[in-house]
């Protein structure tokens, strides 16, 4: 065997591959604290898909209040939501599955240097998400865990973003929800309160049922 031939091709691919993992890191690590490019599923600002929330919290160490939040929307889910960037035009909430090394699930846009992408915005009625979503959606009823957020299953956001309405006493209960096309949503006061960008999706529970068919549909 030509130790050669075999030994130095290898060698050098494996060099290769850690030259580019290194520029990679390095660019990684060049992107601003300040930036405000959103690429969802990618990337909000300088918070990137497979960062922990330790390893968010330490890139904004310096740069405005950190602090727990509760996170009353997720279902039977170790979910934490936590401010990062408090006080300053970048302000978000990081959803992760852990206080430390869970990774980020999704990032809620709270500052005003944030643009959301697809056109949304704060205060948007049911009917202007579904137009922007290409179809309909449902809203989980208000009462519990997933109450106000917004499954845009199969839609042009789905798996990219993540709204949470405010809340109309008009779509209360408990494990039911309600489709944007219906008459009773069309007619609610129910607006977009937060939105946010996913990383990786954390699928709420389907619905219960009552004689074969979903509660308030």
């Amino acid at each position: 065997m030509n130790l050669e031939k075999c030994y130095f091709p290898a060698m050098r691919r494996v060099i290769l591959y850690l030259v580019a993992v290194g520029l990679a890191t390095a660019s990684s690590a060049e992107i601003p604290v300040t930036d405000s490019t959103i690429i969802p599923g990618e990337r909000v600002g300088p918070i990137q898909k497979g960062m922990t929330l330790e390893q968010v919290k330490d890139l904004a160490e310096g740069h405005g209040e950190i602090k727990e939040l509760s996170s009353p929307l997720f279902y039977e889910k170790e979910i934490h939501r936590t401010m990062i960037f408090g006080g300053t035009g970048h302000e978000v909430n990081v959803v992760s599955e852990t206080r430390g090394e869970g990774a980020v699930l999704a990032v809620f846009l709270a500052g005003a240097d944030w643009k959301p992408p697809f056109d949304l915005r704060k205060d948007l009625s049911p009917e202007e998400v579904e137009k922007a979503n290409g179809k309909p959606f449902r809203i989980y009823a208000f009462n519990w865990g997933m109450g106000g957020g917004a499954e845009l299953d199969g839609g042009k956001l789905s798996g990219k973003i993540m709204l949470i309405f405010d809340r109309d006493l008009a779509l209360t209960g408990m494990n039911q929800w309600f489709s944007s096309d219906t008459e009773k949503v069309r007619k609610s006061a129910t607006k977009v309160q937060e939105i946010g960008v996913i990383f990786q999706a954390a699928a709420p529970p389907p619905p219960k049922e009552e004689g074969g068919a979903p509660l308030a549909k």
